[in-house]
C-alpha cells in the first residue's frame, strides 16, 4: 500500500479511543510533529500525559522532556524528574541517560555526581550513545570519578561509533589536542569533515576552530 500518513493518524485516534492505551504515544506523536494532521504541540503534550498516566515509558520519557523545556506546557523540573523515573524505572535508556544529567547538574535533585556515572553507566550499557558521551566527559574532568583522560577518549570514540556526534567531536578535539591520546590533528579534522558531511551542524564550529587555529590544517585567514 502507499504511504498515507493522514489514514494512519485516524487509525492511531480510532484505537486510543477504543482503549488501546499504546496508541495515545503514536497520536502524541504525530501531532508533536504534524504527521498526517496538523501539528499542535500543545495537544501533542496533553496527550504524551495521558499515555504516561497508563505507563507508557516512551511517552513518560517525552513528557518529562516537555515539562524541562518549558515550552507547550509550564516548566516544572520536579515533575520532570518524578516522570523520568517512572521510565527509568522501566529501563528506558534515555530516560536513565536523562535523570543521570539531573544527577549531574542538580535538576530538581541534589547534585550527586557519583549516582550521575551509575546512571549514565546503565544507560550506555543499554545503548545509549549520548550516555557514554556524559560518562567520559565525567572522566574527562574527573567528577563522580578519578580522572582518567584515555578512559575519557576511549569513551568518546564509543559514543561516536554508537551514533552520537557530541562524542565525535569531543574525539576530534582530544586528537587534535593530544589529550589522553597521540596527538593527531589531521585525523581529528578527517573526523570533524565526515560529521559535517553528515550534516552535524555544530561540527562546523569545531572545525571552524581548529581552521582558525591552524590546528591540524593549513590556517587560512584572509593576509
Amino acid at each position: 500500500h502507499p504511504r498515507d500518513e493522514r489514514h494512519a493518524f485516524r487509525l492511531f485516534l480510532d484505537a486510543a479511543e477504543a482503549g488501546y492505551e499504546k496508541a495515545w504515544h503514536a497520536v502524541a506523536h504525530c501531532r508533536e510533529n504534524g504527521i498526517g494532521t496538523l501539528a499542535n504541540p500543545v495537544r501533542a503534550a496533553t496527550d504524551y500525559r495521558l499515555a504516561a498516566e497508563y505507563g507508557l515509558p516512551d511517552a513518560q520519557f517525552r513528557y518529562a522532556v516537555l515539562l524541562r523545556l518549558g515550552e507547550v506546557v509550564r516548566q516544572n523540573d520536579e515533575e520532570s524528574f518524578r516522570w523520568l523515573s517512572k521510565a527509568a524505572a522501566q529501563g528506558h535508556p534515555d530516560a536513565i541517560c536523562e535523570l543521570g544529567y539531573y544527577y549531574d547538574k542538580g535538576i530538581a535533585v541534589q547534585k550527586d555526581p557519583i549516582r550521575a556515572r551509575h546512571l549514565f553507566e546503565e544507560a550506555g550499557s543499554l545503548g545509549c550513545a549520548r550516555a557514554m558521551t556524559n560518562l567520559a566527559q565525567l572522566y574527562a574532568v574527573g567528577r563522580g570519578v578519578e580522572p582518567d583522560e584515555e578512559k575519557a577518549v576511549d569513551l568518546f570514540l564509543q559514543a561516536a561509533d554508537a551514533g552520537d556526534p557530541r562524542g565525535g567531536v569531543a574525539y576530534a578535539y582530544c586528537l587534535a589536542a593530544g589529550r589522553g591520546c597521540q596527538p593527531d590533528a589531521e585525523r581529528g579534522v578527517r573526523v570533524l569533515k565526515q560529521l559535517v558531511d553528515a550534516g552535524v551542524a555544530f561540527a562546523n564550529l569545531a572545525l571552524a576552530d581548529l581552521y582558525f587555529n591552524g590546528t591540524g590544517v593549513q590556517a587560512d585567514m584572509p593576509k
